[in-house]
């Protein structure tokens, strides 16, 4: 007796999921609420939003590069925190990222030192 197998279609499509959820923060992914609003990109400045993810080379800079086009016309709709998206393109924030994959061999740009000072790294001045 031979056995015989059946293909069945599986019965519930799969859903895709979106690429970007409209509830979360692109950047960040925490849910939007009365005191973290969600913003929604200004087209003709998003361009700022698109060199950070350049020049960052992260997991989410990948994924909205990869969806470039589809965001600067329109097709495709982004969301973020107005103070992620800040501290994502802050220069600072990209200089402390580039030195940090220097620093573990991810990329072989070079970077150059910056120091900053803080409280904590002054010297105790004990002569009272």
């Amino acid at each position: 007796m031979a056995a015989e197998f059946v293909v069945t279609e599986s019965k519930k499509p799969r859903v895709e999921e979106p690429e970007f959820l409209t509830n979360r923060c692109v950047l960040c992914g925490a849910p939007f609420s009365a005191k973290d609003p969600a913003t929604t990109p200004d087209l003709t400045k998003i361009h700022s939003l698109f060199a950070a993810c350049s020049e960052r080379k992260d997991e989410v800079g990948l994924r909205l590069l990869a969806k470039q086009s589809s965001i600067v016309d329109g097709s495709v709709t982004i969301r973020y925190h107005r103070h992620c998206r800040s501290t994502y393109t802050s220069k600072l924030h990209l200089k402390r990222n580039a030195d940090k994959q220097v620093k573990t061999g991810e990329t072989q740009s070079s970077s150059s030192e910056y120091n900053r000072t803080t409280r904590s790294s002054l010297p105790l001045n004990t002569s009272d």
